[in-house]
C-alpha cells in the first residue's frame, strides 16, 4: 500500500472558475476493505472541502513492493 499526491488545477464541467485540485494515486490490495477505504476517504475529501464531486478511477496494475 502506498500512494503519491499531485498538485493540479482544473475545472469542472467546463465551468470558467479553474481551481486547486489534487491529483492523489493510491496502490492498494484488490479487496472490498480496501474499495471501501478509499471510497471513505473520497467521501470525507468531498464534504470537508463542499465538492459536489470526487473523481474516482481504478485500474488494475502489477506493483512489485
Amino acid at each position: 500500500t502506498g500512494y503519491t499526491v499531485i498538485d493540479a488545477h482544473g475545472r469542472w464541467r467546463g465551468d470558467d472558475v479553474a481551481e486547486a485540485s489534487r491529483l492523489v494515486i493510491v496502490l492498494h490490495a484488490e479487496d472490498a476493505a480496501s474499495d471501501a477505504k478509499v471510497a471513505r476517504v473520497a467521501d470525507d475529501y468531498r464534504r470537508r472541502f463542499a465538492q459536489e464531486a470526487v473523481l474516482r478511477e481504478r485500474d488494475t496494475v502489477c506493483a512489485k513492493f
